[in-house]
């Protein structure tokens, strides 16, 4: 492969960029290790040639790590526009709940579309609004264990940092 080309770092992914870094990153905190494509193009519901020709592109973009036959990982950028995304989606979905009464049942979905188009100061005031957050909402971790039967109580999983904007 070729050098790995990196643009301007303040240059906004575009929203498929996003989904795929944060699916990446999801699914390399569950395995600890490198995603196969195979999973990547599962978790989001493309072919396997999509996932492919896009885990390409984040490569050329500095934003993965990949190795033909051993997986992709996300390099310290790739981790970055991640975490910023997840934290964008978890005030979002609290914002919605606390602040306009959405039912809990119904934000994720819209939480998902409008993650991607949330400015940082729009974030940061919304963060600010919502007392400074720094725990998941859901607290998805333990809902996790549940659903495996799994009857531990834990505590609620830290957001993403604040720094990372």
């Amino acid at each position: 492969m070729g050098a790995a080309r990196h643009p301007d770092p303040t240059e906004e992914p575009s929203s498929a960029v996003e989904d795929y870094v944060k699916s990446i990153y999801a699914l390399q905190a569950r395995w600890e290790g490198p995603v196969t494509i195979g999973d990547l193009a599962r978790r989001l519901d493309v072919t396997a040639g999509s996932a492919s020709a896009m885990v390409k592109r984040l490569h050329e973009s500095g934003i993965v790590e990949h190795t033909r036959y051993q997986g992709v990982a996300l390099t310290q950028r790739g981790s970055q526009i991640a975490l910023k995304v997840i934290r964008k989606h978890r005030l979002l979905e609290l914002f919605l709940v606390e602040t306009l009464g959405v039912p809990w049942d119904r934000v994720h979905r819209d939480a998902e579309l409008l993650e991607h188009q949330l400015s940082d100061e729009l974030t940061a005031l919304i963060a600010e609004k919502l007392g400074e957050p720094t725990h998941d909402p859901l607290d998805r971790s333990a809902r996790r264990r549940a659903r495996a039967g799994d009857a531990r109580g834990a505590p609620q999983h830290p957001w993403p940092e604040r720094r990372v904007r």
